[in-house]
């Protein structure tokens, strides 16, 4: 048995979408961001760093880091979200390093600039500036869009993405020149394993309306 650890709306969403997707047998935590649960004790004696999503294995062990977690999971129930082409395996884990790396420390530091020890007015600028450049990464990503998805099919790529793009419908952050993703947003959205997470988060369906979480 599997055992998720999560925070409604925060990039866990992905990992919890994913299992859903996945089949296998599971159960979650609710360890909230907003109420500061993951600084709690008991949270910490599972990552002791904080972050979620964190996942359990049936071994007892726990995995950390949502690409990680998605590879996992998409790998043991042998899921089509993980394509046997090699090729496009890589393709995968390019558009997923690119997500960690550059698309969600953008949104996190716009979403909560106090992290970095900023004064108030610093903070502000901070905020200006990486909203500016979260934009400037999903374009990217918008360009690296192979057809309707971000390898071709549909992937663990497009789950790793989606809750930046439902953070971006929260925020009224415009992705007006960006029909790619907004199709791509549309298209998960309509998922019967989102919709199912987005109940089971106690999050409202509407993508503007999901509380955004950064842990």
């Amino acid at each position: 048995m599997y055992k998720l650890y999560y925070s409604p709306g925060a990039v866990s969403l992905a990992s919890h979408v994913m299992l859903v997707e996945s089949g296998l047998p599971y159960t979650t935590e609710r360890v909230s961001t907003k109420t500061r649960d993951n600084f709690q004790d008991a949270y910490k004696a599972v990552n002791a760093i904080s972050l979620l999503p964190a996942l359990q294995l049936p071994s007892g062990d726990v995995l950390t880091e949502t690409p990680a977690v998605l590879l996992h999971l998409a790998r043991a129930s042998s899921s089509a979200l993980w394509p046997n082409d090699a090729d496009l395996q890589e393709r995968v884990l390019e558009r997923m390093s690119f997500i960690t790396g550059l698309v969600h420390p953008s949104y996190a530091l716009y979403f909560r600039p106090e992290r970095w020890g900023l004064s108030d007015d610093a903070q502000d600028a901070a905020r200006t500036a990486a909203k500016a450049r979260f934009i400037r990464m999903l374009q990217h990503v918008e360009e690296l869009c192979l057809g309707d998805f971000l390898v071709g099919d549909r992937s663990i790529a497009d789950l790793h993405l989606l809750p930046m793009l439902l953070w971006a419908g929260h925020n009224r952050i415009p992705l007006d020149d960006m029909p790619k993703l907004r199709a791509l947003r549309r298209s998960l959205l309509a998922l019967p394993s989102v919709q199912q997470v987005l109940v089971d988060e106690g999050l409202v369906g509407d993508d503007r309306d999901i509380e955004p979480a950064v842990a």
